[in-house]
C-alpha cells in the first residue's frame, strides 16, 4: 500500500490504495499582430513573473494537449464580428465557407463569442463556456473540434474518477476507481500511470475530489506498446458521513457531478 498526504484543505485526510490492472496565475495576452486592425486588447492578466508552483492550466482533452491558461475559462474576449475584423477571424471564416470546415452546424458557426490565446489557437464559446478549438498553423486552419476544459499541471493530468462500489450517505471513505493506461503484455497488464495527487474539498453541500494523474512508460519496465485502458484503485477519506452532499469530479471545468451509483 502506497499513502499520499493530503496537499490542501488540511482538515480533510486521503489514504490511496494502489492496486494496478487486478501556482496558479499567469496568463498570455494576444499576440502582436492577431490583433492588427483595431483597438482591441486581451483583457487577460500578463504571466506572473515569478512563482513557486507549476501553473495549473486547461486543456481541450484529458491527454493534456491544447492547453491554455485558465482565465480564458471566464468567458469571450471578442464577439463574432470583433473576431471577423482580424486576419484570424477571416481565416476561420474563409476556412468554414469555403468547405474546408465544418461547415453551418460546425463548431465555428455554432460558437457565440472568441478568444484568439495564441497565434495558433483559437477558442469558441457556447453559453459562455468553451466549448471547441481551432488551430492554425502557417496560415492555414490545421484542425477543430470540441473542447471540454480539463485540469492539467506540468506532466500530470486530472483524470476522470468513479466510485467503485455503491456509495451511501453514511460512507465517510469512498472507494474509487481512476482512469488509467496500460501495456498489455504475456504476463498481464502493466499500468504506465501512476497517482501523484489527490485533492479533496469538503463543504457543507460538496465533496470535490480531484485526482492528479502521470503517465511513466517507466512503470512497464521500459516495454513499449500501444496503451489500452485500465483503472487503479484508491480510497478517499472524509472527515465525516457523506449525508446528501453531491460528489464532484474537480478535474473538468466546471466540477463534473459524480453518480453515487456506478452501475444505477
Amino acid at each position: 500500500m502506497r499513502t499520499f498526504a493530503r496537499s490542501t484543505n488540511a482538515l480533510a485526510r486521503v489514504a490511496i490504495a494502489l492496486a494496478v490492472g487486478t501556482v496558479m496565475s499567469g496568463c498570455a495576452a494576444i499576440p502582436d499582430g492577431l490583433l492588427d486592425e483595431g483597438s482591441m486588447t486581451s483583457r487577460v492578466p500578463p504571466p506572473a513573473t515569478t512563482s513557486a508552483f507549476v501553473e495549473v492550466m486547461l486543456a481541450c482533452s484529458v491527454d493534456g494537449s491544447l492547453r491554455f491558461p485558465q482565465a480564458y475559462a471566464n468567458g469571450p474576449e471578442l464577439t463574432r464580428d470583433e473576431l471577423l475584423a482580424v486576419p484570424i477571424g477571416r481565416l476561420l471564416s474563409g476556412f468554414s465557407e469555403g468547405g474546408g470546415g465544418p461547415g453551418e452546424t460546425g463548431p465555428f458557426e455554432k460558437a457565440t463569442g472568441f478568444s484568439v490565446v495564441s497565434e495558433t489557437l483559437v477558442l469558441g464559446y457556447e453559453d459562455g463556456g468553451v466549448a471547441s478549438f481551432f488551430e492554425v498553423q502557417a496560415g492555414a486552419v490545421r484542425g477543430w473540434g470540441s473542447c471540454s476544459p480539463n485540469l492539467v499541471r506540468g506532466d500530470s493530468v486530472a483524470v476522470r474518477w468513479r466510485p467503485r462500489f455503491a456509495v451511501t450517505r453514511a460512507d465517510s471513505v469512498i472507494s474509487i476507481l481512476v482512469d488509467a493506461k496500460a501495456c498489455d503484455t504475456e504476463d498481464g497488464s502493466t499500468a504506465i500511470t501512476e497517482i501523484v495527487a489527490i485533492n479533496l474539498e469538503e463543504s457543507d453541500s460538496d465533496v470535490k475530489v480531484t485526482v492528479w494523474t502521470r503517465d511513466d512508460a517507466a512503470l512497464s519496465g521500459g516495454i513499449d506498446c500501444d496503451p489500452i485502458g485500465t483503472a487503479l484503485e484508491a480510497e478517499v477519506v472524509l472527515e465525516g458521513p457523506l449525508r446528501r452532499r453531491v460528489m464532484l469530479d474537480g478535474g473538468t471545468l466546471p466540477p463534473m457531478r459524480v453518480r453515487r451509483n456506478p452501475n444505477p
